[in-house]
This record gives C-alpha cells, sequence and structure tokens, in this order.
C-alpha cells in the first residue's frame, strides 16, 4: 500500500505521521514502520539532527541490538516497538525464535528428499518425481534460511506454501509405491503434512 503524498512532516517532533495509520515514524521514512505502508516517492526531507547511531538508539530503548528492531533485512536500527523497518519496508521479527519451529521442519523436509535423491533407487527411476524431490529440497532450504532470518515477504509465502504440496505429492506417490511393491517405506509425507499445519498455525507471525 502507498500513502499517495499524504504523508505529514510535524517538524516540531521530527516525525513523519502515516496517513493511513496514524503512526508516528522519524524523519526521512521510506515506510511505516507500524502498518508497512510506502510513503510517496516526493520524499521527505529528514531534519538535522534526527540520526542516531545504533548504539544510541538501544541505549534510548535499553533494549539489547536483537530487541531493538533491527531490520533482517537491511540491517536499519528501528523503534522497539516498530513492526516494519522505516527504511526497506521489511516486516522486523517480533520477539526471539517466534519461527524455529519453521525453520526446523522445513530443514527436515527438504533434507529428506535431498538424501532420497541420493539413496532411494525409487525416486531415482521417475524422472518426475526426482525432479519433484530436486525442487521440493531446494525451496526448503531456502524458505528454512528465510524463516531463520525472519524476511519473509508476500512473494515467499507462496514459496513457502509450494514446498509442503510438492512434497506431499511426491513422498505419498513413492509411499504408495513402497507398498504396493511390500516395501518398507516411512511415511515421509506426515514431514510434510506437519509442514502446512505449522504455517497455519505461526500464519500471523510470518
Amino acid at each position: 500500500m502507498i500513502n499517495q503524498g499524504f504523508e505529514k512532516l510535524d517538524k516540531g517532533k521530527n516525525l513523519v505521521v502515516c496517513s493511513e495509520c496514524g503512526g508516528e515514524n522519524p524523519g526521512g521514512s521510506k515506510f511505516c514502520n507500524t502498518c508497512g505502508a510506502k510513503f510517496g516517492d516526493f520524499g521527505v526531507e529528514e531534519p538535522m539532527g534526527v540520526q542516531q547511531s545504533k548504539k544510541e538508539k538501544r541505549v534510548a530503548a535499553n533494549l539489547p541490538e536483537r530487541e531493538a528492531g533491527k531490520c533482517p533485512k537491511c540491517g536499519n536500527t528501528n523503534p522497539a516497538a516498530a513492526e516494519f523497518c522505516f527504511k526497506c519496508g521489511a516486516r522486523l521479527r517480533r520477539g526471539v525464535g517466534n519461527l524455529d519451529g519453521l525453520v526446523v521442519i522445513y530443514l527436515v523436509g527438504a533434507l529428506y528428499v535431498l538424501i532420497s535423491l541420493l539413496f532411494n533407487s525409487i525416486v531415482q527411476a521417475s524422472y518426475p518425481i526426482l525432479v519433484s524431490y530436486a525442487v521440493t529440497g531446494v525451496l526448503g532450504l531456502y524458505m528454512a534460511y528465510v524463516f531463520h532470518r525472519g524476511a519473509v515477504r508476500s512473494w515467499t509465502k507462496y514459496l513457502a506454501l509450494v514446498v509442503p504440496v510438492l512434497g506431499i505429492a511426491g513422498t505419498g506417490f513413492i509411499f504408495f509405491i513402497g507398498l504396493s511393491l511390500r516395501g518398507i517405506v516411512g511415511p515421509a509425507w506426515i514431514i510434510f503434512v506437519l509442514m502446512l499445519w505449522k504455517i497455519w498455525s505461526d500464519r500471523q507471525s510470518i
């Protein structure tokens, strides 16, 4: 959402007030740190003396660096209560470890399918399944990295759904083939069902 030139500068307080939510932002902000709205391209001049060092901001907030609103994407230090970075607009990771569950399950799923590529002869015998496993593994590792950094964007949310969908399709197919051959094939599709459940349960944090 873009503020089409409606943000205003409170010169007395060196603040940019967002027209969408009324949130107050430091002078020179490009995005609202409350709702994430982008300010107009005409720009707002940053008043003299507004810039602070990261150390000064952390001391003022009396918080350690990881809790002082440090942006995982650009490294900018934001107000401690900010939901979005006022410099690049990225959603700030709230708290510590709130996405760790997603990191773990995406790593487990990705490593499982990648190892299966090397050692599962049924997977190697089917080109479509092999490609499905490879894509699932690579995207799974990438999403684990994204969740670890807390730098989730709107388009990465779609990738987050692609991984479990491909994972369920590929591992489910191999599971039923294993059953028909009376082989020992673990129900790996459960990993990706849990992945979907975890995405749903953590949707407010993503």
